[in-house]
């Protein structure tokens, strides 16, 4: 880094670009331009007292940088009012979770405005200037996808594709697709850091990640994904859309341990097993992954809770959904799983939809008897069971709703007869 240049930082403010911020310091940067369309608070003092201590001179500005006129101005201080500007680092970014049948354009632009068209605006407006580093900070989530976050994703693939324009048109470029951090950026929170582990994506550490930033600052690959990513529990997790070509071979060549919660269970041991054996196998399954989505301790959930009262939502169903389908071999629909079955009724669901231990025909005809007896009559409830793929996240939330109330109406009454 240069100690007579500029050094423009977007998203300047928040964790990650004071974590970029530093190391730039450390490495000699002169001067600090950290920019957003938020003015400092109190609470950044303390990092940018550090970064002033480590000889930088820090300066923040309020810029939209999607806003081509506001970023145009903001560009004319370098080399006049600013040293001349050698370097940008791409941070910043919003998160805006949609289910994609919810998705409309304007969720799309909450993210790829602050993302998409603020780093292409950084580089139509700079691409005549010969810069010491460009660099963007992308997600893994546009190299794997994240269930609720199409926008997202699409917005750090165009990231990606950007750095690759700008490299094979001769400039400076590189792009990082960071993993989740623990305790700073968009994806920090004890509860997601523990889910998004047990789909393969633990989180680094602010140092771990610093040391990461450090070392791809040094190299020279023009993108990177970094963070560590057990590719087997992603694809347990995802199904088969992830057994794409780039996860294929690291599937296939690298034995990784199972995620928490799902050991100790082998599909082929439940089939050879007697029918008391295999239900009890079957259920303390279900308790274990139940716990371990909805962060309870499995020894003190009993057979007769309702996954709804201990925390089961919709996305979390979907993914109960994933893992009886993936580990099991059966499929209970996630409509069902909102209704509120004890721990029980979901082990004893799954055992009658193996498809090795009944006929087709018996199968259908207990599936038209549990859709009876779920169903209130004239409710068309039972209509939904065989639905829930034509719905949208919306309609699947207010349904969520409407059965937590029920459910919480009907634990009030258990208990006022208890």
């Amino acid at each position: 880094m240069r100690s007579d240049a500029a050094y423009l930082i977007t998203g300047g403010l928040g964790a990650l670009g004071l974590t970029a911020a530093r190391l730039l310091a450390m490495e000699g940067a002169g001067t600090l331009v950290l920019i957003g369309r938020g003015a400092p608070r109190p609470e950044h003092e303390p990092a940018l007292a550090e970064l002033r201590e480590l000889g930088a001179t820090v300066v923040t500005a309020q810029v939209d940088v999607s806003d081509d006129d506001q970023l145009g101005a903001h560009l004319e201080r370098y080399g006049t009012e600013l040293p001349p500007l050698r370097g940008v680092l791409h941070a910043a970014g919003v998160l805006a979770d949609r289910m994609i049948d919810d998705l409309t354009w304007e969720d799309v632009e909450i993210v790829m405005r602050p993302k998409l068209l603020a780093g292409w605006q950084l580089h139509r407006r700079t691409a005549h200037l010969d810069l010491d580093l460009f660099l963007l900070f992308g997600s893994v989530a546009g190299v794997l996808g994240n269930p609720g976050q199409a926008g997202y994703a699409a917005a750090n693939c165009g990231l990606d594709a950007l750095a690759h324009l700008r490299r094979r048109s001769g400039l400076a470029a590189q792009s990082i697709d960071w993993g989740p951090w623990a305790q700073i950026g968009l994806a920090a929170g004890p509860d997601r850091d523990d889910r998004l582990a047990d789909r393969g994506l633990a989180a680094m550490t602010p140092q771990e990640g610093a040391e990461a930033l450090a070392a791809e600052l040094a190299g020279d690959a023009v993108q990177v994904m970094v963070g560590p990513f057990d590719a087997t529990a992603w694809s347990r997790f995802t199904g088969p859309p992830a057994a794409s070509s780039l996860l294929r071979e690291i599937t296939q060549e690298r034995a990784v341990a199972r995620p928490s919660g799902t050991t100790a269970f082998d599909r082929t041991d439940l089939l050879a097993a007697g029918a008391t054996e295999r239900r009890d196998m079957l259920t303390a399954f279900v308790r274990r992954q139940v716990g371990r989505i909805a962060r309870a301790e499995p020894d003190k959930i009993r057979l007769a809770d309702r996954v709804t009262v201990l925390g089961v939502d919709s996305l979390m169903a979907m993914e109960l959904r994933q893992i009886f389908e993936t580990e099991v071999g059966a499929s209970m629909p996630t409509v069902r799983l909102l209704r509120g079955p004890t721990i029980a009724e979901v082990a004893e669901y799954l055992l009658e939809q193996l498809p090795e231990l009944a006929p087709a025909t018996a199968a259908a005809a207990v599936r038209a008897t549990v859709t009876e007896s779920v169903a209130e009559p004239g409710d068309g409830l039972g209509d939904l069971l065989g639905e829930l793929d034509l719905m949208s996240g919306s309609e699947l939330e207010a349904l969520f709703d409407e059965l937590t109330a029920e459910e919480s109406e009907l634990t009030a009454e258990e208990r006022s007869d208890s």
